[in-house]
């Protein structure tokens, strides 16, 4: 599944996901941020029977007109839905 993420670019590197509430995660670079957003994404939601829809757009307003917000698609592999 796909999920719109936003990596925010502070002196280190914080991420969170508009479609998945309280879903967050942290690196030392751009690349680690979005791995451990990845891979917190997975273990967030493999235990919900019923996966939030993505809606979130890089072109929101909130997301478009700050310039440390950085929007960045990524692909998500669930295990419980692999079967």
């Amino acid at each position: 599944m796909r999920y719109l993420i936003v990596i925010v670019k502070e002196k280190n590197y914080g991420a969170f996901c508009p479609d998945v509430p309280g879903c967050v995660a942290v690196g030392d670079t751009f690349e680690a941020c979005k791995i451990s957003m990845q891979e917190a994404l997975a273990f967030h939601l493999e235990g919900d029977e019923i996966l939030p829809v993505p809606h979130a757009s890089p072109d929101d307003p909130e997301l478009a007109n700050d310039p440390n917000l950085i929007p960045v698609y990524v692909d998500v592999d669930i295990p419980n839905l692999a079967a």
